[in-house]
């Protein structure tokens, strides 16, 4: 078993302490506080900011695909650039009809 010290570079989640005989002995594993991410909250942010900058987000699909497209090809990627602005235009579309008109 690899112990923190033992020169492999592994972790097991265990502590270790200096033993009778300068042994490494394990102890018992380190609690880790588990947060739970709100995926739901985190898709209605992204939503929210693409109905809102619309323009930068398309910009920064440009972007990408244009530096995707230079590695790989740029025939690969233009079906996504186009699926993803429209994407976007859907979203924009979306946010517009959920605004109460004044």
């Amino acid at each position: 078993m690899a112990t923190v010290g033992d020169g492999t570079g592994l972790h097991t989640g265990y502590g270790v302490r200096r033993g009778v005989g300068n042994k490494y002995q394990p102890t018992a594993p380190t609690t880790r506080s588990i947060s739970m991410v709100d995926f739901g909250a985190m898709g209605d942010k992204a939503k929210d900011f693409v109905g809102d900058h619309a323009d930068q987000a398309k910009q920064g699909v440009d972007k990408v695909g244009d530096a995707v497209g230079d590695k790989i090809g740029q025939d690969k990627v233009d079906g996504v650039q186009q699926k993803a602005n429209e994407a976007i235009d859907n979203l924009n579309n979306q946010g517009d009809q959920q605004q109460p008109q004044q």
